[in-house]
């Protein structure tokens, strides 16, 4: 269903405000919805599979579609069952399970979930089932594998992990060799998993009787947190303790429901998606495009980012292109979206863009799905000096210090005007004045090293041409630019007037070689064909030393390159400080 409404939405509305933010709506959820999927099928008695019987055809044949015998009642059942609940279910083309048993029940597996995946779907053909695929590149059940690695403190070291595994994760069509790297990059980051070669000892059965309706109660506004809590407790439920865990070569089709935050939202996206170009009445989107219309606001076009000049970020942290690229953009449009692998940034990213929009006279919410996350970004604004620059709400115990703190706040008003006195006059146009500086400096520094680059290919041009024309015999001193101009007009009077007779030629060749001897303090100068060849390429020569005079004295004008580069390093250490008091 994700990859029908992704087609139905890109056909939809015309590049409207709607359709871009049911894309990226869609988008969030489609993520979301790959990356908390699958903990344990087990843990939740909704969920049904059919195991298939042989080698796994569909990922090692690529083909469209996997047919299947019609005549299976457990196929048609689940078929039917994925048709009728659209809305809260869907079907998945599992590979490579891991299974699992609990060190209290040795016979059974406890834990069951496929390692690789991709969205699904059943259509009968005939006598046949035809199982097609609904995406192009496999998923990987990162849900499972860090629940398996929830052993490691660090959240940052499992999704180096995740990482690590993600870039191995076979393409399609799938081949023993890519095979055989995806499983020994597991078994290496997670060593506790085996490898099962033979998957009898881990055999599973179907689950696809006793049937029962997925979300008997209607989702609304009343009963939201409680079918919420309902699914954490169901979580709480799959944590089992493991004593091994395998991955068997299995595949299977599987019918599981969607998580209920976001079974609302692929309805509404849905509906969108198949109506008619522009109508979006009764859908939650109507509203917001209400507001939207409403809106007297501009926003410059993204596209159109490189061409703003005028733009002056305040931020404590340092900046590369892309974050700056990201503050510009933000500062600019309504709807941004960043992503990154661990490692990149993006918190620090986060800190400058917050910094820079309070700076600018705004409020900001940070939110996300992970605690940590909101912590370390809390921290980091907060230890820039303003103890109260951002305040931790959400969970229970973060209500509870957001109250003392502004309890703290109230009684205590005079802690924040402590040490105030040097920031009280700086404002956001002291930044800019500190950063157009601070441009230009690093403008100069730019043209130095250009200059310096151009007077080394100069250099060694000189060089060459030293060595062609030999010994010099009629220009023995540096030309200045004015010089080599009239030395080269008079080689043009010279061979106009060379085969000339008659009093004029006379004249004005009289008068030329005067000049020319004078500039080149010459006694005497033969005027014929072969001394004004070798003259023009002395002068060619010059001309050439003349440059290279002419970048030096250009570098000379502009600065030192290293006063520069220490002043550009002092004026980005005052930057943190100056941004931080404003």
């Amino acid at each position: 269903m994700l990859q029908e409404a992704t087609k139905a939405i890109n056909s939809a509305f015309n590049n409207s405000f709607i359709k871009k933010l049911s894309q990226y709506l869609h988008d969030c959820v489609r993520e979301e919805v790959k990356s908390s999927t699958f903990r344990n099928l087990k843990g939740d008695k909704d969920n049904k599979w059919i195991f298939l019987d042989g080698e796994e055809k569909l990922f090692s044949n690529n083909d469209e579609y996997l047919s299947l015998e019609g005549s299976n009642p457990k196929l048609t059942e689940l078929m039917i069952q994925s048709d009728l609940g659209q809305k809260d279910k869907y079907l998945i083309y599992g590979y490579l399970f891991l299974v699992g048993k609990s060190s209290k029940t040795k016979k059974q597996n406890e834990f069951l979930t496929p390692l690789l995946y991709m969205p699904c779907k059943l259509e009968r053909n005939g006598v046949n089932i035809n199982c097609f695929k609904l995406d192009e590149v496999l998923s990987l059940n990162t849900g499972a594998l860090a629940a398996l690695m929830s052993k490691h403190d660090d959240e940052d070291e499992v999704d180096l992990l995740l990482e690590g595994i993600l870039d191995v994760v076979p393409e399609l069509p799938i081949t023993q060799e890519k095979l055989d790297i995806f499983l020994t990059t597991l078994k290496s980051l997670v060593p506790e998993v085996e490898i099962a070669i033979n998957s009898d000892e881990f055999r599973e059965e179907d689950n696809i009787s006793k049937s029962k309706d997925f979300y008997k109660e209607k989702i609304d506004g009343e009963n939201f947190e409680e079918l919420i809590e309902e699914e954490e407790s169901e979580r709480e439920k799959q944590k089992v303790k493991l004593e091994k865990v395998a991955v068997t070569y299995q595949s299977a089709i599987i019918l599981t429901k969607r998580p209920s935050v976001t079974a609302g939202v692929l309805h509404e996206l849905t509906q969108i998606a198949e109506k008619p170009s522009g109508i979006y009445r009764e859908t939650a989107l109507s509203i917001i495009n209400e507001e939207y219309a409403q809106s007297k606001e501009k926003s410059v076009p993204l596209k159109d980012m490189n061409k703003i000049t005028d733009f002056y970020p305040i931020t404590p942290l340092s900046l590369s292109d892309s974050q700056l690229q990201v503050i510009k953009n933000i500062d600019n449009s309504k709807f941004v979206a960043v992503q990154g692998p661990p490692g990149t940034g993006k918190s620090q990213t986060i800190v400058n863009l917050v910094s820079h929009l309070v700076a600018n006279g705004k409020t900001v919410l940070v939110a996300s799905r992970m605690d940590k996350a909101v912590d370390v970004v809390s921290e980091r604004l907060n230890e820039l000096g303003a103890s109260h620059m951002a305040l931790r709400a959400g969970r229970l115990n973060y209500q509870r210090q957001l109250s003392d703190e502004l309890n703290n706040l109230i009684n205590s008003p005079a802690n924040l005007d402590d040490g105030v006195e040097d920031i009280l006059l700086v404002d956001t146009k002291d930044m800019k004045d500190h950063l157009d500086l601070l441009k230009n400096l690093e403008n100069k520094s730019e043209n130095i090293i250009k200059l310096e680059k151009d007077w080394h290919d100069k250099l060694l041009e000189v060089e060459e041409q030293e060595k062609v024309i030999g010994k010099r015999e009629y220009i023995k001193s540096p030309l200045k630019k004015g010089e080599i101009d009239i030395v080269s007009g008079i080689i043009k009077v010279l061979e106009n007037n060379i085969e000339k007779a008659g009093f004029i030629s006379k004249i004005a060749n009289f008068t030329s070689l005067g000049q020319l001897k004078k500039i080149l303090k010459l006694k005497e100068f033969e005027v014929t064909y072969e001394n004004l060849g070798k003259l023009k390429q002395e002068l060619d020569f010059a001309l050439l030393e003349w440059s290279l005079r002419k970048i030096e004295a250009d570098i000379q004008k502009i600065g030192n390159l290293h006063m520069l580069s220490e002043q550009i390093r002092t004026m980005k250490r005052k930057q943190k400080t100056l941004a931080i008091n404003i």
